[in-house]
C-alpha cells in the first residue's frame, strides 16, 4: 500500500492523499515503457505546466474509470498501478470514489509545499495529445471510480466527485460552465463544437472515449445530457455553498476545545494573524507556505510598513 507524502483536507470535507509523480521520474521497464510508446529513459510524465507554461487552469474535466473488485481503495490501487509502470500513459490529477481521493500530479491547490498555487502541470487523460487548447493541455483531469456491484459505493463516489469538482472549481475561481466531460474534448477535437456547453459534453464521437459513461448512464445524447445536467448541478450546489457557507456558531469544526492549540488557535483568529482556509474549516494539520508564515508574522507585528 502506498503511504502519501501529504494529506490534506479540503474546506468541504474531502480528505485528499497526496503522492505526486516526482519531476524527473523515468521509465525503467523496457517492455511496459514500449507498450506505452515510450522507451527506457523518457519522463514517465510531461513536466510542463498548464496553458502554456502559467500553470493556470482552465477547465476541471471529469472521468469515470473502473471499479476494482475486492479492492477497497481503488484510488490508491490506481495510483500504485501508475507508480509500478502499469497504468500505460494515463496520467489524471485526481482519484476519487467511496472512501478516499488521492492526487497524482500537481494540480496548483497551495495545500501542501509541492503543490503550490501556479503549479498545475499537464495530465494526460483527454485523449487529445498535446493541442494547446485541448483538454490534456489546459485542465484538471478528475477520475471517478464507479460501477461497483453495491449501488451505496456508486452514489458515494458520485458525490465526492461532485464535491471534488467544486472545490477544484471554487479555488480556481472558475464558473460552473467550466466543468466539462472527456467527451467535451472528443467533440472539440472532432471539429463537432456548440455554444451548448452540455450538448457537446455528451456528443458521440466515433472511436471516441464516451466519458464520463457511468454519469451519462445512458445509450442516449439525450439521456446522458440530463444525466449530466443532474450532476452538474450537484457541483454547482456544492460550489455555491463554498462561495457563500453558512454562518456556524462553532466557526472551525476541524478545532477541538481539547486540542493543545485550541487556545493558540482562538488567539490568533481573534487577533486577525489567521482566519482559517475558510468559515468553517481551520485546517490545523496541513503545512503553511513560507508566504503564508512571513504573512501571520507581518500581521502579528502590526502590520507594518516595508
Amino acid at each position: 500500500m502506498l503511504t502519501p507524502n501529504h494529506v490534506y483536507q479540503t474546506p468541504n470535507g474531502l480528505t485528499v492523499n497526496e503522492i505526486i509523480i516526482p519531476d524527473g521520474t523515468r521509465w525503467q521497464n523496457e517492455d511496459k515503457a514500449k507498450a506505452a510508446g515510450f522507451k527506457v529513459g523518457d519522463l514517465y510524465k510531461k513536466t510542463l505546466k498548464l496553458c502554456g507554461g502559467t500553470g493556470k487552469v482552465e477547465k476541471v474535466t471529469v472521468h469515470n474509470t473502473n471499479d476494482l473488485e475486492n479492492v477497497e481503495d481503488d484510488g490508491e490501487q490506481y495510483c500504485r498501478s501508475t507508480y509500478n509502470e502499469n497504468m500505460g500513459s494515463a496520467r489524471p490529477h485526481f482519484y476519487v470514489d467511496d472512501v478516499a481521493v488521492w492526487q497524482l500530479l500537481k494540480a496548483g491547490t497551495g495545500m501542501t509545499p509541492s503543490d503550490p498555487v501556479g503549479s498545475a502541470e499537464v495530465g494526460w487523460h483527454a485523449g487529445d495529445g498535446s493541442i494547446a487548447d485541448g483538454g490534456n493541455m489546459t485542465s484538471i483531469g478528475v477520475e471517478i471510480i464507479m460501477n461497483d456491484k453495491n449501488v451505496g459505493h456508486d452514489a458515494m463516489a458520485y458525490d465526492r466527485g461532485a464535491k471534488l469538482c467544486a472545490w477544484l472549481l471554487y479555488i480556481n475561481n472558475l464558473a460552473i460552465e467550466r466543468l466539462v466531460t472527456h467527451a467535451y474534448w472528443n467533440a472539440k477535437k472532432a471539429g463537432k463544437t456548440s455554444s451548448d456547453i452540455d450538448q457537446q459534453c455528451v456528443t458521440y464521437v466515433a472511436k471516441g472515449h464516451w466519458c464520463p459513461y457511468y454519469i451519462f448512464d445512458s445509450k442516449s445524447e439525450a439521456g446522458a445530457k440530463r444525466n449530466w445536467q443532474a450532476f452538474k448541478a450537484l457541483v454547482g450546489a456544492y460550489l455555491e455553498a463554498l462561495r457563500n457557507p453558512v454562518p456556524v456558531e462553532n466557526p472551525f469544526v476541524d478545532v477541538a476545545e481539547n486540542r493543545y492549540y485550541y487556545k493558540a488557535v482562538m488567539w490568533g483568529v481573534k487577533n486577525g494573524i489567521c482566519a482559517g482556509t475558510d468559515k468553517t474549516h481551520f485546517s490545523p494539520n496541513t503545512f503553511p507556505t513560507r508566504a503564508q508564515v512571513m504573512t501571520f508574522l507581518w500581521r502579528a507585528a502590526g502590520s507594518p510598513e516595508p
